[in-house]
């Protein structure tokens, strides 16, 4: 890839002669030239700028200057093959401005598989509009107008560093290690990336998670997956929002995982009244009249509690991901108030269609059936509860509910045993 940068110090990208991108510009990875907008001025003051049309604070740098300084040099870049062109090799030129597109991930992705970029560097109050109007409405390179964020620099040079090392750290080669660019913040999942750890084993009285030095692989990539959902969650929900980068990539474990939290974006709903976090069917649940304990939920009917087995007992039909999510805050609840005690399953009435919504959710977020022996006890346990009727029941794994559900302080264990 060529980098071509236009600017009034050029001085100021000196900085991408070290580290990676040094090295990638002695391998030949990359090769970056910088040219001083200067050189196509006039006068003995090879002035750039002058006052603005209609008044106003501040200078504007001149569109004719500009045009021109890029006409000498893209002019004389040699013209892409046609295997390049193929290959889907381009040009774009890139302007700094916060009036521009967002930066991102996404963006530098696409422009890291370019040919050529060249950079225009402004300064002042920016440069004459005519400059960015007459460059599209050539034939030639694309040409984007860019922001970092919501606030204004100086110049370009700033931005246009940012940029660079955004883009090129993408190109095949820059990096070594391929794979560190997969797992780290708004890469594929969209999530930000997980706490990292090295040597020594404990700082400032700080030490490291357990699960990081079990050498348990799978463990160890799901506490990483868990502890994304939560940084994602913490600090930038808005890509868990409806349009957000991790939106569509949320799986059922990652909603009902995110929906425990209090997270009420990770419930989708028809119904407005689900849009907002759901309320506890705990207090009601754990409530024993006549020897069943009800709730206020729609979803849960019952919940049986007989030697140490817990069933919640679902209506029929019932909805979803919202049904899932109810189930679990409950069952979770049960499991806090046993301090990990008994089994607790989830058990619905056999749909024409096969399983309900909410066992299909729950079953989507890892959970497993019941095996044929304690489906046929729970049946037994129910037959009052649903006479004639075949049960779909699952067995809320411990270890899977442990993950999907945060730390709370457990509840006194009387409250079962009254």
């Amino acid at each position: 890839m060529r980098i071509d940068i236009f600017t009034i110090f050029p001085d100021f990208f000196k900085v991408l002669d070290v580290s990676l991108l040094g090295k990638a510009q002695t391998s030949g990875t990359l090769e970056i030239q910088t040219h001083n907008l200067r050189d196509w001025a006039e006068g003995p003051h090879r002035s750039v700028d002058d006052t603005p049309y209609g008044g106003g604070a501040g200078m504007v740098m001149r569109a004719d200057i500009w045009l021109n300084a890029l006409e000498s040099v893209l002019s004389s870049l040699p013209e892409n093959s046609s295997e390049e062109h193929a290959s889907g090799s381009q040009q774009a030129i890139l302007v700094p401005s916060p009036s521009g597109v967002r930066l991102t991930q996404e963006l530098a992705q696409r422009l890291s598989t370019y040919q050529q970029l060249t950079f225009c560097c402004g300064r002042y109050e920016g440069i004459d509009a005519r400059f960015v109007e007459a460059l599209k409405d050539q034939e030639g390179p694309e040409v984007i107008e860019f922001s970092l964020g919501d606030y204004v620099l100086n110049g370009g040079e700033s931005a246009t560093v940012v940029a660079i090392e955004a883009i090129a750290r993408l190109v095949p080669e820059v990096i070594g290690n391929q794979e560190s660019l997969t797992e780290e913040s708004h890469g594929e999942s969209g999530l930000l990336e997980y706490p990292i750890y090295t040597r020594p084993a404990e700082v400032a009285g700080l030490g490291i998670p357990e699960v990081l030095k079990s050498g348990n692989h799978a463990d160890i990539n799901a506490w990483r997956h868990d502890r994304a959902l939560e940084k994602t969650a913490e600090v930038r929900p808005d890509l868990l929002q409806i349009g957000g980068k991790a939106r569509a990539n949320l799986s059922t474990y990652d909603r009902l995982f995110l929906a425990l939290r209090g997270y009420a974006f990770a419930i989708e709903s028809a119904n407005q009244a689900h849009s907002e976090r759901l309320s506890n069917v705990t207090e009601a649940a754990l409530k024993q009249t006549g020897g069943f304990k009800t709730t206020h939920s729609p979803v849960i009917t019952k919940l049986i509690h007989k030697k140490k087995n817990y069933v919640l007992l679902l209506a029929h039909p019932c909805g979803d991901l919202i049904s899932a999510f109810e189930v679990l805050e409950a069952a979770a609840d049960i499991r806090h108030t046993l301090f990990g005690e008994g089994q607790v399953f989830v058990a619905a009435p056999q749909a024409e269609t096969g399983a309900t919504p909410a066992l299909n959710a729950l079953l989507d977020a890892g959970f497993k059936r019941a095996s044929n022996s304690q489906r046929r006890n729970l049946r037994s346990l129910l037959s009052s509860e649903i006479p004639g009727e075949d049960l779909q029941v699952l067995e809320l794994d411990a270890a899977l509910m442990a993950r999907l559900t945060p730390p709370r302080a457990a509840a006194s264990k009387d409250l079962l045993e009254k």
